[in-house]
């Protein structure tokens, strides 16, 4: 599947189309020629978030096998009660209001562990002594320069970075793993150009571990209150980001290739389709190959100039 790659023609042959708005799940296999088959599933993402998404398929597969135990359950909590005011600081929502139908393409970069490593060495020995950072913390900052540097912005220019935060842990009791429910809220990071480009990696990331460290079962609770007052329809809208924005999910660290039917671990697993730019997903690849899917949606003539820093930085490292 190394040639794979997101689009409308994608989406149209492999995932299930419906004309109603609330339907929570719809599944599709469609049988290949050479003896494979692909899943397709179109999710309401209102309902359940990622990490629900990826233990429902788990759990279905371990149906399948027999495998079965009371632990993999889904759980549905009733939220708790609401008991703080509107926080005006979630007025100013990541994504502009206006759609951006900008053209745009679609790549899937691949960072094998070597580069990985590369990154993650890099980031550590600039930082200051006994700071930790995660994979994702480390990957986000680096396209996020990267991005900013390919878009040619000004270094005055304010640029945002949002991403998808599970807040299952900051909630006291935590909620359960097999939590069934939609327990992300979106975090935006403000810089400047300027801060990220002349500290490549090291500013970006340490923003948003600062950000990261901030959120608390206040801040949650305030969220959840907050979107409650609005329309949800006001949320989800399929288009583009302004050029000084980017939106970030990752999907690392979750089971993504442990839904085994009985025919084995899936051998790739993607978006099949972006659906406009400045949106980008790491995703684990499969077990055997090590290393991270970088899915990236950028402007057209931004793209090629993306690529080569991305890469870049890496062979740079290295030497």
């Amino acid at each position: 599947m190394k040639d794979f790659v997101p689009s409308p023609e994608m989406r149209r042959v492999f995932v299930p189309q419906s004309e109603l708005i609330n339907e929570p799940l719809m599944l599709q296999i469609t049988y290949l020629k050479c003896g494979g088959a692909v899943l397709g599933v179109a999710v309401h993402h209102t309902v359940f978030d990622g990490r629900f998404f990826f233990h429902f398929f788990q759990t279905w597969s371990k149906f399948t096998r027999g495998t079965i135990n009371s632990t993999s359950i889904p759980i549905i909590i009733d939220p708790p009660p609401i008991t703080l005011s509107y926080n005006t600081e979630y007025t100013s929502f990541p994504f502009s209001r206006s759609k951006i139908s900008e053209p745009f393409t679609t790549c899937i970069l691949t960072l094998d562990e070597n580069q990985l490593n590369i990154l993650k060495t890099q980031l550590s020995k600039s930082a200051a002594r006994g700071t930790r950072f995660s994979t994702f913390q480390a990957i986000a900052s680096h396209v996020w320069c990267c991005i900013c540097v390919a878009r040619n912005l000004p270094p005055n220019e304010e640029v945002q970075l949002a991403f998808a935060f599970d807040f299952r842990n900051v909630m006291i009791p935590s909620l359960p793993e097999s939590y069934m429910g939609n327990a992300v809220m979106r975090i935006p990071v403000v810089s400047t150009v300027s801060r990220l480009v002349s500290n490549p990696i090291k500013h970006g990331a340490e923003k948003i571990k600062e950000t990261i460290n901030q959120v608390d079962v206040e801040n949650v609770r305030s969220l959840v209150d907050y979107l409650e007052t609005i329309e949800v329809q006001n949320l989800s809208r399929r288009s583009g980001l302004h050029k000084t924005k980017i939106c970030v999910v990752s999907w690392l660290g979750m089971p993504v290739y442990n839904a085994d039917f009985g025919w084995g671990e899936p051998g790739f697993m993607a978006r099949a389709q972006m659906f406009g730019t400045g949106f980008v997903y790491l995703i684990p690849r499969p077990k055997v190959d090590g290393g991270i899917n970088v899915m990236i949606s950028l402007e057209v003539d931004c793209m090629d100039q993306f690529k080569r820093l991305f890469y870049e930085q890496t062979i740079r490292s290295a030497i």
